[in-house]
């Protein structure tokens, strides 16, 4: 495994991954790959702007143009 060298690291930021570090050994935080609903579930309200427009409005109701 792979040591990470923060001596040059600012303190605070030094700071923060030992944290961070910490928190991962107590495994508060469960590994990535189990949360992927709740990863994609974060992406949501980014892409709400995107979706929710008059001129993409259009796309609400492709079953019904199409026939489908």
């Amino acid at each position: 495994m792979e040591v990470i060298d923060v001596k040059g690291l600012p303190e605070e930021t030094a700071r923060k991954i030992k944290d961070l570090v910490d928190v991962l050994k107590q495994g508060a935080v469960p590994p990535l790959s189990d949360l992927p609903d709740e990863w994609a579930a974060l992406s949501l309200p980014s892409f709400t702007g995107d979706w929710d427009n008059d001129k993409d409005s259009v796309y609400d109701h492709w079953h019904e143009k199409y026939h489908v």
